[in-house]
C-alpha cells in the first residue's frame, strides 16, 4: 500500500488520535492474546484449538500500518503521549480513522482539525468545516 503524503496544511491533534490509538490496541490485544495460556483459553471458549499465531498473526501497529499506508513508525510514535502542540497531517489521520472504524471522530469534535501558526495548533471554526 502506497505512503500517505501530506497534500495541504491542514492538520489534527496527535494526543486525541493518540488516545484513539492506544485503545484500539488495547482492544485488539485483549481480543487477540499473544501467548499460549490465553490461546488456549481462547480456544477453549471458542471450541477450536488454535495456536497462539493463530489467535494473534499481526500485531495492531502492523495491521494498521497496512491497511491505513501510514507507516508503523508514525504509527508508534502516534501511541505515545505527545505534547499539546504536536499534530499529525490531516491526510494520516483520515487515513487511520477510516481504519479504525470511526470517520465520525471528525464531525463529532473527538479530532480536532486546524492549521499550525507559529508552531501552535489553531482550530478552524465549525463553519469553515
Amino acid at each position: 500500500m502506497a505512503t500517505v503524503q501530506a497534500r495541504d496544511g491542514y492538520v489534527v491533534e496527535s494526543a486525541p488520535l493518540g488516545r484513539m490509538l492506544r485503545q484500539f490496541v488495547s482492544s485488539w490485544e485483549r481480543d487477540r492474546p499473544r501467548n499460549r495460556s490465553c490461546a488456549a483459553a481462547t480456544a477453549a471458549r471458542y471450541g477450536t484449538t488454535l495456536t497462539a499465531s493463530a489467535v494473534n498473526p499481526i500485531s495492531p501497529i502492523s495491521y494498521l500500518a497496512h491497511e491505513s499506508g501510514v507507516s508503523r513508525e508514525r504509527i508508534k510514535k502516534l501511541t505515545m503521549q505527545h505534547p499539546p502542540s504536536a499534530t499529525v497531517p490531516l491526510e494520516v489521520a483520515d487515513a487511520l480513522v477510516t481504519v479504525l472504524g470511526r470517520p465520525e471522530a471528525f464531525h463529532d469534535r473527538t479530532l480536532r482539525i486546524g492549521v499550525k501558526v507559529s508552531g501552535k495548533f489553531v482550530p478552524l471554526k465549525a463553519e469553515r468545516l
